[in-house]
């Protein structure tokens, strides 16, 4: 009788000890995220959410299922929502959520929705840098380019030292998107300027390289093209071009 408890006992333990926690399944989320697996991602981050009632795992559930899924379906669409809904129904004020569900509109072109929530989240909290990239982004997308270029700037302004580059890196990626090659250019160069040749990355090198070239600075455009590594930009503007001149 009193080995058959223990024997009890012991397995009830050994159960108990190997039921995962609500991190053990936000960690292998986050594993199965950086791998690219977001439906496995999703399954994990909303175990996650379910047993520790945390609101930002239900932001990260959101995420990782529009993600994953056909936006197009209504049914996917309303269980993102519920996702996003149910992270703000335990904490009203998220503005993880609200910039999460700002870019989720974006992927969709719901640009109204979009700005909205990012304006809710600048009223309230004018320090998060990423809501006025967004907003610029959305801006730019609408080919509002006096308005991104107000919000950039206002980004600057609100953003400290520190986090100048990011903002310059930022708009130096999203000019280079749209072809817009003179505003490129200069970014990426205020960029430069802060980070220094050696935290410049290739991707910037390469962007940085082709916007001049566009515009006419062929010299400056050979300079920086030295650094790019053209073998990862099959398809980077003035590609053969540039292979040809800056020899």
């Amino acid at each position: 009788m009193i080995k058959s408890l223990l024997f009890f006992l012991l397995l009830s333990f050994s159960v108990f000890s190997q039921k995962k926690s609500a991190l053990d399944y936000y960690n292998l989320a986050e594993k199965k995220s950086y791998e690219g697996n977001m439906r496995k991602a999703y399954e994990n981050y909303l175990k996650a959410a379910e047993l520790s009632k945390n609101y930002i795992y239900y932001v990260k559930s959101a995420e990782a299922y529009y993600l994953s899924h056909n936006n197009s379906k209504e049914k996917n669409r309303k269980r993102t929502e519920s996702l996003y809904n149910k992270s703000f129904s335990l904490k009203e004020w998220n503005k993880e959520g609200l910039l999460s569900r700002a870019k989720y509109n974006l992927y969709l072109a719901r640009y109204k929705s979009s700005l909205s929530d990012l304006d809710s989240l600048l009223v309230r909290d004018s320090s998060v840098i990423d809501g006025y990239l967004l907003k610029a982004s959305i801006y730019l997308e609408k080919k509002d380019t006096i308005n991104a270029y107000y919000t950039y700037k206002l980004a600057l302004r609100k953003a400290p030292v520190n986090q100048w580059a990011q903002v310059y890196l930022e708009m130096g990626s999203n000019y280079y998107v749209r072809r817009l090659w003179k505003d490129c250019s200069e970014a990426y160069l205020k960029a430069y300027e802060l980070i220094g040749k050696d935290k410049f990355t290739d991707y910037n090198y390469c962007n940085l390289s082709s916007a001049l070239f566009q515009i006419g600075k062929v010299n400056d455009a050979c300079y920086y093209f030295k650094f790019c590594n053209i073998n990862k930009r099959p398809t980077l503007k003035g590609r053969d071009e540039l292979l040809k001149q800056c020899k």
